[in-house]
């Protein structure tokens, strides 16, 4: 008996290729969100305003995001919790890879695509997303919002959006 036939070599072939293609995004797209992630650590580090835009009720920002794709490829978690410095509240974001257990609120990407396409909209339509099955959520959905608001900000501040902010 012979090897496998020319066609089921070549549908192998093309499975471990689009399987590689995949696994590429999805370590791109953990690796991008992060960076996001860090530029939004920075931006409320040195601008006030950035600062300002995502306190609470006059109150820092406490919350736990869990950033993740459907095929569990990205997995990312943002919290964003008060710390005292001297007689101020200010805030601080901590980014790590990995889910964790406990948090705000989850935002499920169908895929590594998707979350590029949210993260790079000019002004992503969380509810678009929703009901294009690209996004799912678990928790608070405002948080999902005030996210998108942070990052679409952030592009303005870097002159990454085409707006001006």
């Amino acid at each position: 008996m012979t090897g496998p036939t020319t066609a089921v070599r070549k549908v192998r072939l093309g499975w471990s290729v689009r399987r590689l293609i995949a696994q590429i995004e999805n370590e791109l797209s953990d690796d991008f969100l992060i960076l996001l992630l860090d530029a939004m650590r920075l931006a409320l580090a040195i601008d006030p305003a950035y600062h300002r835009n995502i306190e609470y009720g006059g109150d820092v920002f406490n919350a736990t995001y869990v950033f993740k794709s459907k095929d569990g490829g990205v997995k990312v978690t943002a919290r964003f919790e008060p710390v005292r410095i001297l007689l101020f509240k200010r805030q601080r974001l901590r980014v790590r890879k990995g889910a964790a257990k406990t948090f705000d609120v989850e935002i499920t990407f169908l895929n590594a695509k998707a979350l590029w396409e949210f993260l790079l909209a000019e002004d992503p339509d969380v509810f678009a997303f929703i009901l294009d099955n690209k996004l799912q959520t678990q928790g608070n959905l405002n948080y999902v919002m005030k996210f998108g608001y942070m990052a679409n900000r952030l592009k303005h501040l870097t002159k990454l959006g085409t707006a001006t902010a």
